[in-house]
């Protein structure tokens, strides 16, 4: 798969697959913000209009950027969390932190409020996170960083492929509410909070997947500066 797209052709791509639009300073801002990247940029003077090339995922992360910041992320905190699944040295003892914190958190919750992880897990997943917020349910870093990560995950997947899967199952209800189930909540592992960060060979094996179900069969794997679609 052509891992480059031109402007025109990942516009086309953010309309036909994520039912979105951006405005050209919108994405300047994404761009200048370090949140979309350009991979080229030609403009000949006299000439109306520009050339431009950026990766495939393009549309991918504007549709991230779109869902979080609907769910009350800010810009720059969008940025940090992706920052992070660049899963090197700086960002494994920032991960370990938010993970660790998470877990003092909900033995906490547990504690005060008898509210289980399993509680915990259902709400997150069935209620908007602007009514969590009225509910005072504080969420965790780990929590939004999840989001973040499934979303970034998302981005990988070849919008095409998965369009053409959804359109073939449509008419099966059963086979379509899974679908739609394993990509809404696909399975996220990490060994992060049992790598020894002393250790350079263990810090190379440090990873974040994040699993993709029947009938797409993919995991998407962050690991130290690289992300790997792989295909069962």
């Amino acid at each position: 798969m052509n891992k480059i797209i031109s402007k025109k052709e990942f516009m086309s791509d953010l309309k036909t697959y994520f039912a979105l639009d951006i405005h050209i300073n919108v994405l300047r801002n994404y761009i200048k913000l370090g949140l979309v990247k350009r991979i080229s940029y030609q403009h000949k003077k006299g000439v109306v209009g520009s050339t431009a090339e950026y990766p495939k995922n393009t549309a991918g992360l504007i549709y991230l950027i779109h869902t979080l910041k609907t769910k009350g992320f800010k810009l720059k905190e969008i940025k940090i969390y992706l920052d992070l699944l660049k899963v090197d040295f700086e960002a494994l003892r920032d991960i370990r932190d938010i993970i660790d914190s998470d877990k003092r958190f909900k033995q906490n919750i547990l504690f005060r409020e008898g509210v289980t992880p399993e509680t915990r897990e259902y709400m997150l997943k069935e209620i908007p996170l602007k009514l969590l917020n009225l509910k005072n349910l504080k969420i965790t870093r780990w929590e939004k960083f999840q989001q973040v990560i499934k979303l970034r995950a998302y981005a990988e997947l070849d919008c095409k492929e998965i369009s053409e899967i959804i359109i073939r199952n449509s008419k099966d209800l059963k086979a379509f509410n899974k679908i739609q189930k394993n990509l809404s909540y696909p399975g996220v592992d990490t060994n992060i909070d049992k790598i020894d960060l002393t250790n350079k060979d263990s810090i190379k094996e440090a990873y974040i997947s994040v699993r993709y179900g029947e009938p797409f069969y993919k995991t998407v794997l962050f690991k130290e500066n690289q992300i790997e679609v792989i295909s069962d």
